[in-house]
């Protein structure tokens, strides 16, 4: 059986050798689409541009999650070294009140006196405060230097933190009684 030619009566018929490859079968536009852009004499820097904008970007989100990670560090620590001093500020029973009255509250002066030493054993500066008779709160604020961040104005980072301690007397057997 033979096929029938779809050229035109009188045209000369070209048919590609089996051995070229197909993008060469293509037209001439085509055939461009394959050819790198250095070769085709039209690189633009678009890649560039786009790898620039991607590392800015990637640069940023890293630099983002580090300062959130010096915050969370520094308001740990605040947080540890509150509760630690205002434990040891609750723990300053007033003996003298108890045996007068049988009524359990704090010495103000010494609780406040026992937090404040516990700060400075730390390293570290704070407010304290005597709340009511058997309560104390203690404030911390903690500076932490941010040595990559300092390249975008970011010097130290800073976190407060609040505890409160309550004094607690006797023993809870846990069953009710």
């Amino acid at each position: 059986m033979r096929v029938r030619s779809m050229a035109p009566p009188g045209a000369a018929e070209t048919i590609p050798k089996p051995s070229t490859p197909w993008w060469r079968r293509l037209s001439v536009r085509g055939a461009a689409m394959f050819r790198p852009r250095a070769a085709a004499g039209v690189d633009r820097g678009q890649v560039t541009v786009f790898v620039v904008l991607l590392a800015v970007g990637a640069l940023m989100v890293t630099s983002l999650v580090y300062f959130q990670g010096l915050k969370l560090r520094a308001g740990r620590e605040a947080g540890n070294v509150a509760e630690e001093a205002a434990r040891a500020g609750a723990g300053q029973l007033n003996r003298a009140q108890v045996y007068r009255t049988g009524v359990k509250s704090i010495d103000p002066e010494a609780a406040v006196r026992q937090a404040r030493a516990y700060l400075a054993g730390a390293g570290q500066r704070g407010t304290v405060t005597t709340v009511g008779a058997r309560r104390v709160r203690v404030t911390v604020t903690i500076s932490r230097p941010a040595p990559m961040l300092s390249l975008i104005g970011v010097e130290t980072v800073t976190a407060t933190r609040t505890a409160t301690a309550d004094l607690v007397t006797g023993v809870d057997s846990g069953d009710g009684q």
